[in-house]
């Protein structure tokens, strides 16, 4: 689900000013809320599941008289339809003005009844959506269109450009026209993304080979008017892209549950993490990129790679880093990228890679009263500089402490920017919404039985481990390997996968 703010966005020279406020926002306003929901009658949540799906998905129009099939840039004038008829808690927007992403309309529990109409709403959604689609056109569950990046796949047409580029992507394929137009969020993503990294994002996935496939292969046509940047970060036998839209206009399917305490949520968010990479694997359907067929099964190389706002140091492993912010270190990975730490307490043991922290965040954190667990996680993940500042809500009344504690519009700045493979997500401020996780490697699938397949299957998955008390997990460095490989191609069937040989909770062998 997509956090939509409204006002202002800042350009990234405006935002550096704001960097270091909206991290100590965040982390106070995290501190506030956990205090608040894990104290007196807010420590234990409603005693039955809940849970939902996200499914994104993208509309397209099949010329059948030319035989192709191109993307609908209709998204924003079909979800003003959508909430005309009282759906706009059903469907919302996405990063491709090609996609909408749709929800249940209420939260699923764990009954078995309510499992058995999962698939049968997924197909109702869909069928409202289909429902304003003019002729030919369709709502797909589609991981990556095969096309995005190729000429002529639009509709209306498009065309990169210096002119329709130059403020946000400067991408040589793909024109910023697709990126959705009526809010302010996802250019401002793409801009500050390139602005931060200090150059285009670098997209390059292993090329499938066979016979016919030239050796080397080197991308081609790659257009030079963005002063050959593109051209010169193609690498050989790679498969190349230079914009988030390669990545953000990708589709999957994701898994929201509702914990009975904070508790529960990090033994549910650290126990689902060892099967991301599985799963990811099961569920790889994506094998061509920009018109061509590559050696990964997954999307998920490409958004790590297309969000990727790493500075040169940062990438090098430098230590001298100048981020906007005070924080010196080194960043190892994209922040689309796998866990690098479990949460719960009793599990740190298994957290056996170096990972980098905000010292003096996780220290303020512990100062407050909050577990040094929690305040790894939390200080993990704000190592990274909020992409997306909104004039309005650092200025004025909005930046007062007794404004801004209400909200966790700062923290989730942050957290929601943190496109890991778990997702450990605070109670939303005055609502009866928990604790909750999200599991997020899944790539959609193209029908409802099978999206319906996978989300109840990891909804009984996370039952019966609660049930039983079982315990996955691995070193943190085993998981990580086992994430590597599940993108590869025919990783499900070829690859092979640490995992435990015992279920027992003491037990830690792999």
């Amino acid at each position: 689900m997509v956090l939509v703010a409204a006002g202002s966005p800042l350009d990234w020279e405006e935002s550096k000013a704001h960097l270091e406020w909206v991290k100590k926002a965040g982390i106070e306003q995290f501190i506030h809320f956990y205090k608040k929901m894990t104290s007196g009658t807010n420590t234990k949540w409603m005693e039955i599941l809940r849970w939902g799906d996200e499914l994104e998905g993208i509309i397209v129009e099949f010329d059948h008289e030319n035989k192709k099939v191109r993307l609908v840039l209709e998204a924003s004038e079909k979800l003003v339809e959508l909430n005309q008829q009282g759906l706009g808690d059903i469907f919302t927007l996405e990063f491709g003005n090609f996609m909408i992403e749709c929800v249940p309309q209420k939260p699923y529990k764990g009954l078995i009844n309510h499992l058995n109409t999962v698939e049968s709403n997924m197909r109702d959604r869909r069928a409202k959506l289909n429902k304003i689609l003019k002729t030919n056109q369709y709502y797909l569950w589609y991981p990556t269109f095969p096309l995005l990046g190729c000429p002529d796949v639009t509709i209306p047409p498009t065309h990169a450009s210096l002119e329709s580029n130059g403020d946000h992507s400067m991408s040589v394929f793909i024109s910023d026209e697709v990126i959705y137009p009526s809010h302010p969020r996802f250019r401002t993503l793409a801009k500050n993304i390139r602005k931060r990294r200090g150059s285009k994002v670098s997209i390059n996935i292993p090329v499938f080979k066979d016979k016919f496939t030239p050796s080397p292969f080197i991308h081609p046509n790659v257009p030079r008017w963005d002063g050959s940047d593109a051209y010169q970060n193609c690498v050989e036998d790679h498969v190349h892209g230079d914009a988030m839209a390669f990545g953000m206009g990708s589709c999957a399917l994701q898994i929201t549950f509702q914990a009975q305490s904070a508790d529960e949520a990090c033994q549910l968010y650290d126990q689902l993490a060892v099967l991301t990479p599985i799963m990811m694997a099961l569920s790889a359907s994506t094998p061509i990129f920009n018109g061509f067929l590559i050696d990964d099964d997954s999307r998920w190389n490409i958004i790590s790679q297309s969000v990727d706002d790493r500075t040169p140091q940062e990438r090098s492993n430098s230590t001298d880093v100048d981020t906007g912010s005070n924080l010196s270190s080194a960043v190892p990975k994209s922040r689309y990228s796998s866990i690098d730490l479990y949460i719960s307490e009793k599990n740190q043991r298994f957290n056996d890679l170096p990972v980098p922290i905000n010292e003096p965040l996780k220290l303020h954190m512990q100062q407050q009263g909050i577990p040094e667990n929690i305040a790894n996680h939390v200080a993990h993940l704000f190592i990274r500089d909020p992409l997306a500042i909104y004039k309005e809500m650092v200025t004025g009344k909005a930046a007062e402490p007794d404004n801004y504690l209400l909200h966790t519009n700062h923290f989730e700045n942050i957290n929601s920017t943190n496109w890991q493979s778990m997702r450990f997500k605070l109670p939303p401020p005055d609502s009866n919404i928990g604790w909750r996780v999200e599991f997020r490697s899944l790539d959609v699938q193209a029908t409802e039985f099978e999206n319906a397949a996978f989300a109840t299957f990891i909804v009984l998955l996370s039952r019966v481990i609660l049930t039983y008390n079982l315990n996955l997990l691995m070193p943190m460095s085993k998981l990580e390997e086992n994430f590597s490989n599940a993108s590869k191609r025919n990783a499900v069937l070829d690859g092979k996968f640490w995992f435990v040989n015992s279920l027992n909770c003491e037990a830690m062998a792999v």
